[in-house]
């Protein structure tokens, strides 16, 4: 050990400011411990009829979602237009530009009418990641916003 340093020592104020109830290399009690089923049963039976949000619910129901499954076990959301030459052109046709910021390089290709399936050159927008994350949200703005800018 270098000169001038100390290893841990157990209970030295140093480690025990107070913030913590553990004190460091402490394990806490729960992890690696599992419910009984029983417990498990009475847990379910004190959560039935709970309020859940509509969110919840979908992703209780069983239906799957596009996260819980890896990109090759779902059909693709896009039509068999969408290739890397036609996001190639229109990242060409605006420069490598953002359309909404202005930063380059932008590599994101953005569907104006959020329809996958439209792969129309005039439904399509060059964006940077900062946009493309934007646009996520206020869909309607974003659509009047990009409509009016290409005509």
């Amino acid at each position: 050990m270098p000169k001038g340093k100390q290893g841990f020592q157990k209970g030295h104020p140093q480690f025990n400011t107070g913030r913590t109830r553990f004190k460091r290399g402490h394990i806490p009690w729960c992890i690696g411990k599992h419910h009984t089923e029983k417990t498990k049963k009475k847990i379910g039976q004190a959560k039935k009829g709970q309020w859940q949000s509509k969110q919840t619910r979908r992703k209780r129901s069983g239906s799957l979602h596009k996260w819980h499954i890896s990109v090759g076990h779902l059909p693709s959301l896009y039509s068999v237009d969408w290739t890397e030459d036609l996001r190639r052109a229109v990242r060409k046709r605006d420069k490598y530009t953002c359309q909404l910021c202005g930063i380059e390089p932008a590599i994101h290709c953005h569907h104006i009418d959020y329809d996958k399936q439209n792969c129309n050159p005039d439904n399509l927008v060059t964006l940077c990641k900062g946009c493309h994350i934007k646009t996520n949200a206020n869909r309607r703005y974003w659509q009047n916003l990009f409509s009016g800018n290409r005509g």
